[in-house]
Parts: structure tokens; sequence; C-alpha cells
């Protein structure tokens, strides 16, 4: 737990509270807050910063700026500082008084939508519908700035986690050859980190071998031969429909609401998906 007043940020838990609320954050810019605040005061070049949050992926620096943007909108002034053309450095004072800033019982999300009732209420229909065994597809779209992550973070906090898998994925802007499904394997990645581990595993093994095989770091190291020899001969169709079969296991007991941010940056393979 790292304690820089008034914040809390529980890394390996995936929560940032501030006081008593529970704050939202995309994966990327919380990734961002957990490097920054595990070398506190230590100047992070934005070559490391790529290296260590984007695995070494090729990211403009205009993405890396709306992810820091997105950050200091949630944490305020004084925690994070930028050096023009070297990098970022955590500069919040950090507490060891543990005592102090025990969590509460009961969590609530920061509620930072205000006159976006219809829109929630569309989305919320959309759910009950998707819970009844119908399959919804929506996009929030708007110009930037408008508030279409915070709407869609308030929506799926309001999700109850034990009886709704929830998980999210970020699009961002790549150059060159694109890797395809990065936001997906965002968003499965983290269902294998969640208390849905074992499901989450379990589909992507039996139905989407293919896929899996591009991706190993997902299953225990154990599985690997197995998941090589099922998916020998794969193609890029085949894959595609395996991931959808994965997908559709995952939902046979309980609704899946997966949340793809920025899709105007997306690789193709996840926008055919």
């Amino acid at each position: 737990m790292v304690l820089f007043p008034p914040f809390r940020l529980d890394a390996d838990e995936g929560r940032l509270w501030k006081r008593e609320t529970l704050l939202v954050l995309r994966r990327k810019p919380f990734a961002i807050l957990c490097y920054l605040a595990a070398h506190p005061k230590k100047l992070v070049t934005h070559e490391e910063l790529l290296a260590q949050v984007w695995r070494g992926a090729v990211v403009s620096d205009s993405a890396v700026r709306s992810h820091l943007h997105e950050l200091r909108q949630v944490l305020g002034e004084g925690v994070i500082e930028t050096v023009i053309g070297r990098g970022h450095r955590f500069v919040a004072e950090l507490s060891d008084r543990v005592d102090a800033w025990a969590a509460p019982e009961v969590a609530h999300v920061d509620p930072l939508v205000v006159g976006r009732d219809a829109e929630l209420a569309v989305l919320h229909a959309a759910f009950e519908r998707a819970r009844g065994g119908r399959r919804q597809l929506c996009f929030v779209t708007g110009e930037p700035g408008i508030g279409k992550s915070t709407l869609v973070r308030t929506f799926l906090a309001g999700l109850d986690p034990r009886t709704v898998i929830v998980s999210r994925g970020s699009c961002f802007e790549q150059h060159g050859t694109p890797e395809p499904y990065l936001a997906i394997i965002e968003a499965l990645a983290a269902l294998a980190r969640s208390p849905r581990s074992a499901q989450t595993l379990a589909a992507l093994v039996r139905y989407a071998p293919t896929f899996v095989a591009q991706v190993p770091q997902l299953i225990p190291d154990e599985q690997l031969a197995e998941v090589a020899r099922r998916a020998a001969g794969g193609n890029e169709s085949r894959q595609l429909r395996e991931l959808s079969e994965a997908l559709e296991a995952l939902c046979l007991q309980d609704p899946l609401v997966l949340a793809l941010e920025d899709l105007q940056w997306s690789d193709v393979a996840t926008i055919d998906l």
C-alpha cells in the first residue's frame, strides 16, 4: 500500500482511494501511477515509462499525454511533475501511518457524472437486454473531453462484480504494423488475474487455443504444450472464430460487459471481433 494523503494506492488489488472514496481509473493511467509511485522522487524518462507500462510497444506522445492528463484530473496538482523533454516524477509526500488509513467497510465510487442520466439509462437498458440473452453492442461517441470515459466508468461501477463479469481494455495509437487484439488481450489479462481467473483460463484454453498460442503469458506454463499442439495449423480466421467462442463461453452463467476505450486507434483485428 502506497500512502500519499489524501490518497491510498493498492497496486496489488488495483484500487486507488481518496479518503473513504474508491476512485476509478482506466488501466493504463493506473499502471503509470503504480510505476511512478514505486519510484518516488525519481525522474522516470519517457522511454522507461514506455518500456515498463507498454512493454516496448510503439505509442504516440499524444497517447501518453492523454493518459497522464486523465491521471492528473483524478489526483489534482502536486502528485506528478512533468519535466519537459525528459520525463515525469512522483513528487507527493509519502506517509507510513497505515493505521490511520484503514479502508472503510463500504466503498462508494466517486459520482463524477452530472447530467448524463439519459445516457446511463441507455446503457443500463442495453445491459438488461444482454442479461436476458440478447447480445448488445453500444458505442459511446462524441468530441474529446465531454466525459465519455467518465460515463462508462460510472456505468461499470454500478454493476455488481459478484454477478457480472466486467473487464476493460484500451486501444492506443500504433505506428508501423499494428499488433492485433491489444485491447482484448489487456481485458482478458485482467480477468485472468481476477477472482474469475479459473473460469477465464478454462474458456481460453478450451475454445481459443489458436489465440492463446499467440499470447502465452495468459496461461500457466504447464498448459503451453497442449495449447501449442491444438493450435497447430491455425490461421487468422480460426483465431477470430475461437476467440468469439471463448467469449461466448464466459457468458454461460453470468453476463459479460467488455468495455473497449479509444476505438479510433484500434487495430483491425479488434474491430473484426
